[in-house]
């Protein structure tokens, strides 16, 4: 019984250290971030954007929510999160010609203003896992 309560004493320090910590790095971190994937589809360019441009994609994300600006069909695309408390931002989404398939370009401005979340997304997460997760997803919905 007092192995098991000295473990838990362990676990529990172990665990507000960490949270102490991480909440005080993520305060040095810039609330700001920016990153930008590509991936190449061997799909024409018609096809990508009817993906990408598809309401259904943005469901991906769970219960964030966002609002589309107006698009250049077939070019660029523009999504903002919106009521988001713990992040926000945007993504713009880029297709190109590329040979007889489209390169697709996701780049992120993006904002976290909780400090723990701040160091989870850059340190644990990474900034860019969100994007390489649907860029991979789209690669098996084409």
């Amino acid at each position: 019984m007092i192995i098991g309560l000295a473990i838990l004493a362990v676990l529990v320090a172990a665990t507000a250290t960490f949270l102490v910590t991480a909440t005080f790095v993520g305060t040095r971190l810039p609330v700001a971030h920016h990153v930008s994937r590509s991936a190449r589809y061997a799909e024409p360019v018609a096809k990508v954007w009817d993906a990408v441009s598809d309401p259904r994609s943005a469901r991906a994300f769970g219960a964030l929510r966002f609002e589309q600006a107006i698009p250049v069909p077939g070019r660029v695309l523009v999504r903002r999160v919106v009521g988001g408390r713990d992040f926000g931002g945007t993504w713009t989404y880029e297709l190109a010609p590329d040979g007889s398939g489209t390169r697709l370009t996701i780049t992120e401005e993006g904002e976290v203003p909780s400090p723990l979340f701040r160091f989870l997304s850059r340190f644990v997460f990474g900034h860019a896992r969100a994007i390489d997760t649907y860029l991979e997803a789209l690669r098996h919905r084409l």
